[in-house]
């Protein structure tokens, strides 16, 4: 959008319903619709002769036991009724979260937390919003300048989470973990309340060594702020090194969230956990949690704490499957025969792949959006452009001058933040220029994956 149109639009009366709406809110419902990403009514059926490598949800996993009959078993049984209809209280399920701090500490291979510190939330992304109304302010607040989000992107789009919670995001780009860790050391800065990452990243499928975790420590100690760190793809990753560097961590200013939705391939479930070693930041967390909804259903968490105890081998299984399905895919889609096409990133999230599209873009003259359009209308081939896990540019007015300026006399490297108004997203000054087309696939539901990869092939290739 130029910035006449932007200029123009920002001059333009809302329609009159949404006058009452949160400006930062209707600027976000305008300018990205999350259906795109989410879907609207919700429906996987591997029978209607489209490749699904879009959605990044678990499906069609086997199983020695099915989950959708143990779940129909589970919720007939006798015991659950009464335990269904009553409040869990602040505290959530004692067994679940006793199970979900050992979960944790074996992945971190660390005694991080116990059950105390375990935060029931209604999934994963509920989590992350929650953490981040717990460390920001809102934009423009006179309690703390502690106002904004900084994370890297490409990102799972948790940008909806930050406009949620009244924060503003700073966004900068990274393609590896060596790239997020600059980019935390080169853009944190006072007004940074949370330095948010996703590890095994999605998309872009990297992790953190020890020594990238230490040098995020000395910046998040340097701005005083807090670390989340979402894991939901903990289980998929390659090798324990992973988690283990992550126990590195402070583990008086991070939180951990995890989720059930790609742990168990159950994600109407909705079951998310937000876990810290430092009560008072436990606290703080449920203090917020237990403003929205107590606590999410006793049911759900008694289902959670079930799986958990007594089929822990199913993630692992999933995990299995999936990378099983990558391998076939990969045997089948030939990178070299589609002209300037490779992959990015690293391959630490087996769950997810991403696809430099830009040499397809300036033959055919298309962007990622309308290439993934083409390739469903034309190909039957369901993936999710480049341009979905950004930002949208209709929110961008702010500049890192004004909200993290670099001071020139020495001591701290930034001067107090500034806030002007409407600045709900700062992208880093090189975002737009570094931005790669793209496309990502992801390899949780389908299980066509030979005939899958020969139609993305035929229809990339017929792109010239």
């Amino acid at each position: 959008m130029s910035d006449n149109a932007k200029s123009t639009a920002a001059t333009m009366p809302p329609p009159p319903a949404l006058r009452l709406v949160n400006p930062a809110v209707r600027d976000y419902m305008e300018s990205l619709n999350l259906q795109r990403w989410y879907g609207g009514y919700q429906r996987i059926d591997l029978a209607e002769h489209v490749f699904n490598l879009g959605i990044g949800e678990v499906a069609n996993i086997p199983l020695p036991e099915d989950l959708y009959a143990l779940y129909s078993r589970f919720v007939q049984s006798d015991t659950l009724a009464p335990m269904a209809t009553r409040y869990t209280g602040t505290m959530g399920s004692q067994e679940t979260n006793e199970l979900m701090a050992a979960h944790l500490n074996a992945w971190l291979g660390a005694e991080r937390c116990d059950e105390g510190r375990v935060v029931s939330m209604d999934g994963g992304q509920n989590a992350v919003e929650v953490a981040i109304r717990a460390f920001t302010a809102p934009l423009g607040s006179a309690a703390s300048r502690k106002q904004y989000v900084l994370l890297a992107t490409p990102a799972y789009p948790y940008f909806s989470a930050v406009v949620a919670a009244n924060a503003g995001m700073m966004a900068f780009l990274a393609y590896t973990s060596e790239e997020f860790t600059r980019g935390v050391e080169q853009y944190c800065n006072p007004a940074v309340g949370v330095i948010l990452l996703n590890v095994p990243n999605n998309p872009m499928g990297y992790a953190l060594t020890r020594e990238q975790v230490a040098r995020i420590n000395r910046v998040a100690e340097l701005h005083d702020c807090a670390v989340v760190v979402d894991g939901v793809y903990a289980n998929y990753a390659d090798s324990a090194e992973i988690g283990h560097a992550l126990a590195g961590f402070d583990p008086g200013r991070t939180v951990f969230v995890d989720s059930f939705s790609k742990k168990y391939g159950l994600p109407g479930l909705r079951v998310g956990f937000a876990m810290s070693a430092e009560e008072e930041l436990t606290y703080a967390l449920r203090f917020i949690k237990t403003s929205e909804s107590l606590s999410p259903s006793k049911g759900k968490l008694a289902f959670a704490g079930y799986l958990l105890r007594h089929h822990g081998d199913v993630p692992g299984l999933i995990a299995s499957e999936v990378r099983e399905r990558r391998r076939r895919f990969l045997e089948r889609f030939d990178v070299g025969a589609v002209a300037g096409v490779q992959r990015i990133g690293e391959d630490h999230n087996p769950f997810y792949m991403q696809l430099d599209i830009r040499a397809v873009c300036q033959r055919s003259g298309l962007t990622d959006t309308e290439v993934q359009t083409h390739l469903a209308d034309s190909f039957h081939v369901r993936v999710f452009p480049g341009s979905w896990v950004h930002p949208s540019p209709v929110l961008r007015a702010g500049r890192f001058s004004a909200v993290g300026r670099h001071n020139p006399h020495g001591g701290v490297p930034y001067l107090a933040p500034q806030f002007p108004a409407g600045e709900q997203i700062v992208l880093s000054p090189d975002h737009l220029e570094r931005r790669i087309a793209s496309l990502r696939l992801s390899f949780g539901a389908e299980t066509r994956m030979e005939a899958a990869a020969e139609a993305l092939t035929a229809g990339l290739q017929s792109l010239g």
